[in-house]
């Protein structure tokens, strides 16, 4: 294999999906060769993924109304589902930092773990909790150069498969670094911040509800700040105290006495200020959506192509239905929304799966579902706004010496592309 040719492949296999300009010199500088980089981590595009299903306007109507349903479960809305035993892959507070403080010593030169915040119990000297951010990043090469995206989940404490999504995530990235060319090209161009649990004093009440200890409840939402509560994705300062945000102490979605009273929040919010984040999602259970600002009105954002075809994206990976968030219920206070209205990075909310208490089933399908949304997020960090309207690359065949490749404009013409042969 000519030089010429074997690195006209590893572009075109590092770019897989979404070309990246700039970025992808950083890559090639010190990526292996192509015979030792394996196939990359997922296709671009799953053609079994029948994602046409989540545009219809049924199955939009379906699943918002049991978002709603979700809701307003507190309120009777529906049975509180029991798991005689916790799910295998669910992971405790004390867990979770285990696994991330095992990467972060596994590979020193990709990944660190550090401290965000302390938990609200934890400011109140009544236990020793923090909030743990886990960094992904090739340490050898120059910070400035790099693209950032953050990921959070976790800040309801009952939807707990997505915590685990972010940590197969860093899992997947790091054991790929130098064997697979999509982790390799992303630990050296990006900046990729995982918050799994935003909400750990929450997350403790799952745990006890698991085990039956007192005081458990695996159905917990809220953090503990006393006397009930407060809900952490209605307590950010952006928007605080408008619609969809409870005044009671007692409801599911309090907002909180005052904007960013809860400590979690407000380092998560001071983060955000400092790093500012091209691109950013927020996950949350459930009702299959993928939502975009804003929450609490139907106005447009001054992004909203951008929006409408970012959430396009993500529906043709995850089949999630895309729609504005305030289409699902009105929610201030929100994160997602708290980012793109104070930092202008593309922000948006993911609500994975059926059910809070999602099983060993369900974990697996979404995690299938939804690793390649992160993925292409990565992917387009460099520049979400301008990359998410540009056509994918996808390799098709290899055979000896000929790479045959197609192009397709996904965001708005699926069926639309080029095909292209190249030999050396």
């Amino acid at each position: 294999m000519s030089r010429s040719f074997r690195k006209c492949l590893l572009s075109l296999v590092l770019t897989s999906c979404v070309s990246d300009g700039g970025d992808l010199s950083q890559a090639t500088q010190s990526t292996p060769p192509v015979k030792e980089i394996k196939k990359s981590l997922a296709p671009v595009f799953d053609p079994a993924l029948t994602w046409m299903t989540a545009l219809d306007p049924l199955i939009i109507a379906q699943r918002i109304a049991n978002g709603r349903l979700a809701e307003s479960a507190e309120g009777g809305g529906i049975t509180k589902p029991q798991l005689s035993d916790r799910p295998t892959y669910f992971h405790t507070n004390e867990e979770m930092l285990a696994a991330l403080q095992d990467l972060a010593q596994r590979y020193p030169n990709l990944a660190e773990l550090i401290e965000l915040s302390p938990t609200g119990e934890k400011q109140r000297d009544k236990v020793d909790r923090s909030v743990w951010l886990l960094r992904l990043s090739d340490k050898s090469v120059p910070a400035a150069k790099k693209s950032k995206a953050i990921f959070w989940a976790g800040e309801h404490s009952r939807e707990i498969v997505n915590p685990e999504l972010l940590l197969r995530f860093a899992r997947d990235m790091l054991s790929g670094y130098g064997l697979d060319a999509t982790a390799t090209m992303f630990l050296q161009t990006r900046q990729i911040d995982l918050v799994p649990i935003v909400n750990p004093d929450g997350h403790r009440i799952v745990e006890r509800g698991f085990t039956d200890e007192e005081d458990g409840d695996t159905w917990h939402r809220k953090t503990t700040t006393p006397p009930d509560g407060v809900d952490p994705n209605r307590n950010h300062p952006f928007k605080w105290g408008g619609v969809g945000a409870s005044t009671s102490q007692y409801a599911q979605d309090y907002r909180g006495p005052s904007p960013g009273s809860e400590v979690e929040i407000m380092n998560l919010r001071a983060l955000t200020h400092k790093e500012m984040y091209a691109i950013a999602i927020s996950f949350h259970s459930y009702s299959r959506l993928n939502l975009f600002p804003w929450g609490d009105t139907t106005d447009p954002t001054p992004d909203d192509a951008v929006f409408r075809a970012l959430a396009m994206r993500y529906t043709k990976f995850n089949g999630y239905s895309p729609i504005p968030s305030v289409d699902l219920y009105p929610t201030t206070g929100t994160t997602e929304d708290g980012l793109y209205g104070e930092t202008g990075g593309i922000a948006m909310c993911i609500e994975t799966g059926d059910t809070f208490l999602q099983d060993d089933d369900a974990y697996a399908e979404t995690l299938q579902l939804n690793l390649p949304v992160i993925r292409y997020a990565v992917s387009i960090a460099s520049d979400p706004k301008s990359l998410v309207f540009g056509p994918e690359v996808r390799v098709a065949t290899l055979s000896g010496q000929t790479l045959d490749a197609t192009a397709e404009d996904m965001a708005q013409r699926p069926n639309s592309g080029a095909r292209c042969t190249l030999s050396g």
